[in-house]
């Protein structure tokens, strides 16, 4: 039987890294988008694009989602902006889980957190908010979830503003800096580390 392994984001920066080392270990790759369409990698390096249904998730049953996709969006500029990354980065997930007709006590969940995540709730955006909101819906119905905080990523060829090219800006700038005091399992890190963790 083939090794099959489900997915989110996989066209992002640290996914995009991700789907290189999962095509190593897997022979059927599924990642969901938001527009209720599904990539299949298998055997090839261009993926197959078919609607979610049940069929095709019976077809290809696992029991672990890694879990990238994100709409970052630090400052929304109007409530349509503000809905956007609610959708994004609450609604989908919670959506996919429901759709996949998992079950809580067998299925893992591997997901990643900005450090953000980790400052009081005040201090939070609507981002790491909506991120927060639907982990907390999942810790309520399984305890299998590895959630990874990350300060930031990098890598060859990475032109994205960094959380270090912030700090230096906000150094530059003379704006405060709030860094939170809770435990960060990951730093500043090369994206082959994260893959590999």
């Amino acid at each position: 039987m083939s090794r099959v392994i489900y997915a989110t984001g996989l066209s992002g920066f640290i996914g995009s890294h991700l789907l290189d080392q999962l095509k190593n270990d897997y022979s059927v790759i599924l990642n969901f988008r938001r527009n209720n369409q599904v990539e299949i990698y298998q055997n090839s390096n261009h993926p197959r694009v078919e609607k979610f249904s049940d069929n095709l998730i019976n077809n290809f049953k696992t029991d672990t989602l890694f879990h990238l996709a994100t709409n970052y969006d630090p400052s929304p500029k109007n409530l349509k902006d503000i809905k956007n990354i609610i959708n994004s980065n609450f609604y989908f997930p919670l959506n996919l889980i429901d759709g996949l007709k998992i079950d809580p006590l067998t299925f893992n969940l591997i997901t990643t957190s900005s450090y953000i995540q980790l400052l009081h709730k005040g201090q939070q955006n609507t981002y790491s908010l909506s991120k927060d909101m639907f982990i907390n819906w999942y810790k309520e119905i399984s305890k299998n979830i590895v959630n990874i905080y990350l300060y930031d990523s990098f890598g060859a060829n990475d032109l994205r503003n960094k959380v270090v090219d912030t700090f230096i800006k906000k150094i530059l700038n003379k704006e405060q800096i709030i860094i939170p005091e809770n435990e960060i399992e990951i730093n500043l890190t090369e994206v082959g580390d994260i893959v590999c963790s």
